[in-house]
């Protein structure tokens, strides 16, 4: 995968974005524009990180241990 280089001085279309190319870059249409997010700061990391192995430790308590990555953008109904 490459790095993405975003023409932003034009208006952006649903179908202009999903004619991009596959890339290591994070990116939303929103309003007709490409929007890269700010990665995470090391804050949030750790919080991520410590919030991650209190819930895994709890799952093992009762025996059951879930693990997903989840886009913050999606809503997600499963319940653990």
């Amino acid at each position: 995968m490459k790095t993405l280089r975003i023409d932003r001085s034009r208006e952006w279309t649903v179908d202009d974005f999903l004619k991009l190319e596959e890339s290591n870059t994070l990116c939303k249409l929103i309003n007709g524009a490409l929007v890269i997010p700010p990665t995470p700061s090391p804050i949030h990391q750790n919080t991520n990180d410590n919030l991650y192995s209190f819930f895994k430790a709890e799952a093992r308590k009762i025996g059951d241990i879930v693990y997903w990555i989840a886009d913050p953008g999606q809503s997600y109904t499963r319940s653990i």
